[in-house]
C-alpha cells in the first residue's frame, strides 16, 4: 500500500522538466471513529468512517485503531496483507455486517489479528461473522448474532486460527455445522485452530451437526474453556462434532467443561478422529443426548484415544479403557460472571472436579478460564474443567474513598487478606480523570497470597483545577466480586 510522489527532474542539456516516480511509506497507523470519513487521511485527528477504508490505508504489518461505537462492514484482508484491528473493548466497538454479507474476511496468504471489538450482524455462504482462509488471531473478542447458511454461523476457518479470551455465542449455521465455529473446512487440508480461555455458548446448527464447534479436517485444540448450551437438535456433537471430511481430524481438550448442549446423538461430543483424541482434566455434564457419542469406543479400539482425569455425568464418556470417571455429577453452578471477560461455570469446593488433579502434575501448572493460576498455596491438586476454585478469602479495602484538597498530594490505600485462605488480586483498574494517578507499590497480580497479607496501592492527584473524580476498581480472589474506591480530588478554580 504505497503512493506515488511525482518529483520534477531537469533533463541536462535540454532544459526540459520531467517527472519521475517515487514511493512514500503507506502509514503504519490508521484510525476509525464515529463521524469520520473514508476521503480523510486515517489520521488520529481525522479519522476514517470504515474499518476497510482504514485497512487499505495501513501499510502491510500495521495497526488500525477503532474507536467507541458501531462500524459498517465489510472488512476484507486481502492476500499478502498482515494487519491488526484494535478497538476499544468488546462491549464500545461493533464490527457490523447489517446483514448483508460476512463482517470480516481474510484472504488466503494474508494475516490479521481482531482484538478488543465485537463481530456481529454478519451473513454468509461459509461463515457469517468471520471467514478465515488466511491466519486469523481473536482476542477478546465477541462473536454473536451471525448466520452461516451453508456452515460457520460466527466463524468459518479454512486456514489457522488462533482463539483467545473470547466469546463466541449465538450464532446459528444451516448446512454443515459449527453454528458457533466451524474449524477447517471441506476439501481443507493442513488447517488448525485453538481456542483458549474462551466461551462457546448458545450457537445453533439447524437441520445439521456441531452445535458450538465443528471440526471437519486439521487439528483443534480446546484449553481452559466453557462449551454450553450449545444446541443441534436434528444431529450430532451438540458441543463439539468432529467428522473427517476429506482429510484427517484431531482433537485435544484440555480443562474444557463441556456441558448443558444438546443433539439427536452425543449432546456433548461426536468424536469421529482419524487423528488423535486427547481429553485431559475435562468435565462432561448435563448434555442432552449423551455426555459423548458411541463414536468415542471406536477411537479406544483403534488406540487413538488418551485422557488423564477427566469425568462424565451420564457415563457415556467412561466406556471401559477410557480412564474417565463417570456418572459423577461435578456440580456446575450457572454460567453467570465468576471473574474474567467472560461468563464461567463455578464449582464449589464440595465438588467431587474439586483438588482432583495432583499438584505436581503439569495440568496444575496453567491458568483457568479466567486467567487465574491452578497452583495455590496449601492447596492438595488443581479442579477439572474450565474453572479453578482457590477457596474463599475475605478481602478488606480500606480507606473505601479518598478525597484530596486543592493541592498536589498522594494517598496510599491497603489491601488486607483477613480471611482464611490466600487471597488473589485479579485485575486493578483505575478509570483515569485529569490530574488522578494510581502506581502498584507492591501489589503484584495473580500470585496467591497467605493470609494476614497486606499490600498497597498508591494514588495521587497533581493539582489541577476543577473537580475530578475517578475509581479504583480490584478484582478479587476465586471470583468473589470487585471492590471500588472512590477518588476525588477538588483543585482550586481557574
Amino acid at each position: 500500500m504505497l503512493c506515488w510522489v511525482l518529483v520534477p527532474v531537469v533533463a541536462a542539456g535540454l532544459g526540459l522538466a520531467m517527472t519521475t516516480p517515487t514511493w512514500a511509506a503507506a502509514p503504519v497507523v490508521a484510525y476509525v471513529a464515529v463521524g469520520g470519513s473514508d476521503a480523510a487521511g486515517c489520521t488520529s485527528s481525522a479519522p476514517c468512517a470504515t474499518v476497510n477504508a482504514a485497512v487499505a490505508t495501513v501499510a502491510s504489518g500495521g495497526t488500525v485503531y477503532v474507536g467507541v461505537g458501531t462500524f459498517a462492514g465489510p472488512v476484507n484482508i486481502l492476500g499478502g496483507e498482515t494487519v491488526d484491528i484494535a478497538g476499544a473493548g468488546a462491549t464500545n466497538t461493533i464490527l457490523s455486517g447489517h446483514l448483508a454479507g460476512p463482517v470480516v474476511s481474510i484472504s488466503p496468504g494474508a494475516s490479521a489479528t481482531l482484538s478488543g471489538l465485537t463481530v456481529t450482524q454478519g451473513v454468509g455462504d461459509k461463515g457469517g461473522g468471520v471467514v478465515n482462509n488466511g491466519t486469523a488471531n481473536l482476542d477478546h473478542v465477541r462473536v454473536a448474532f451471525n448466520l452461516g447458511t451453508y456452515g460457520g454461523g460466527g466463524v468459518w476457518n479454512g486456514g489457522r486460527l488462533t482463539v483467545t479470551d473470547s466469546e463466541i455465542i449465538d450464532n446459528t449455521a444451516d448446512g454443515v455445522g459449527g453454528g458457533g465455529l466451524l474449524s477447517g473446512g471441506l476439501l481443507t487440508w493442513g488447517v488448525s485452530a485453538t481456542i483458549s480461555r474462551s466461551l462457546i455458548a448458545q450457537n445453533t446448527a439447524e437441520n445439521t451437526s456441531g452445535g458450538g464447534l465443528a471440526n471437519l479436517s486439521g487439528a483443534l485444540t480446546v484449553q481452559d474453556s466453557t462449551i454450553t448450551g450449545n444446541h443441534a437438535p436434528t444431529g450430532h456433537g451438540g458441543g463439539i462434532n468432529v467428522v473427517p471430511v476429506g482429510g484427517g481430524v484431531g482433537l485435544t481438550l484440555r480443562h474444557v467443561t463441556v456441558s448443558g448442549n444438546d443433539a439427536r446423538l452425543g449432546g456433548g461430543l461426536n468424536p469421529v478422529v482419524t487423528g488423535n483424541l486427547t481429553i485431559d482434566g475435562s468435565v462432561f455434564a448435563g448434555n442432552l443426548g449423551g455426555d459423548c457419542a458411541a463414536a468415542i469406543d471406536d477411537d479406544i479400539t483403534e488406540g487413538l484415544f488418551h485422557s488423564h482425569y477427566s469425568m462424565d455425568s451420564d457415563g457415556t464418556c467412561a466406556v471401559p479403557g477410557s480412564g474417565i470417571r463417570g456418572g459423577v455429577d461435578p456440580q456446575l453452578s450457572d454460567l453467570v460472571d465468576n471473574g474474567g471477560p467472560w461468563p464461567t461455570e463455578a464449582i464449589p469446593t464440595t465438588s467431587p472436579a474439586h483438588e482432583v488433579i495432583p499438584a505436581a502434575d503439569p495440568l496444575c501448572d496453567e491458568l483457568d478460564q479466567r486467567a487465574e493460576p491452578r497452583d495455590y498455596p496449601d492447596s492438595t491438586g488443581c479442579d477439572l474443567g474450565a474453572y479453578q476454585n482457590t477457596g474463599t478469602a475475605t478481602e478488606l479495602i480500606s480507606p473505601a474513598s479518598v478525597a484530596f484538597g486543592d493541592g498536589p498530594a498522594v494517598a496510599e490505600v491497603d489491601i488486607t487478606n483477613s480471611g482464611t485462605t490466600p487471597l488473589i488480586i485479579g485485575s486493578r483498574t483505575f478509570s483515569d480523570d485529569v490530574g488522578l494517578t494510581m502506581v502498584p507499590i507492591d501489589c503484584p497480580l495473580r500470585r496467591a497470597e497467605a493470609p494476614g497479607w497486606v499490600c498497597r496501592l498508591q494514588v495521587s492527584y497533581n493539582g489541577a483545577g476543577g473537580w475530578h473524580s475517578a475509581r479504583l476498581v480490584l478484582t478479587g480472589n476465586a471470583g468473589t466480586g470487585s471492590q471500588t474506591i472512590l477518588v476525588t480530588a477538588d483543585g482550586p478554580v481557574g
